[in-house]
């Protein structure tokens, strides 16, 4: 079967297959061939969600930067992904992650402290909301740290 007669549907299998094994810039060039936007995004989540199971922050971003319409990538699970690093103790990714997203990554770059806090780690709140651009919101969660940390309360807790 000649690559012009292939579905999207199997060329979303086979990108899969592909970054499975590894070969995601396989997988890329087998979404360059793909038309249908259903398929399109499921294929670019897979290779979202391997990244992250396998903790590739780099491969992660890459993704992320390198998707032609990043349309394809918002939705709630999206704002999880830097989170889930953050969880996992790799703060400086989750950055990345957050910031590599732009405006999508607003929330998730708010809610690194909180994870931070939750777990004691007020020092690495500090420093995870020294990385926040817009003033006020910097501002703001500092205040909160701060308060926080002065009541010795998590933010669940405030």
């Amino acid at each position: 079967m000649s690559d012009q007669a292939l579905t999207d549907e199997t060329l979303k299998d086979r990108a899969i297959r592909q970054a499975l094994a590894g070969n995601v810039t396989g997988a890329r060039q087998t979404i360059e061939r793909m038309v249908d936007r259903r398929y399109l995004r499921d294929v670019w989540w897979a290779i979202l969600c391997m990244q992250k199971d396998r903790g590739d922050v780099e491969g992660v971003k890459d993704t992320i930067v390198s998707c032609p319409d990043q349309s394809l990538l918002v939705c709630h699970e999206y704002r999880e992904l830097p989170l889930a690093f953050a969880r996992a103790g790799h703060v400086a990714g989750a950055i990345e992650i957050a910031k590599a997203m732009e405006s999508s990554g607003m929330l998730p770059l708010l809610m690194i402290p909180l994870i931070l806090m939750n777990n004691g780690d007020f020092v690495g709140a500090r420093g995870a909301v020294s990385h926040i651009d817009e003033e006020a919101c910097r501002i703001m969660m500092m205040n909160f740290v701060d308060q926080c940390q002065r009541k010795g309360t998590s933010p669940e807790e405030s």
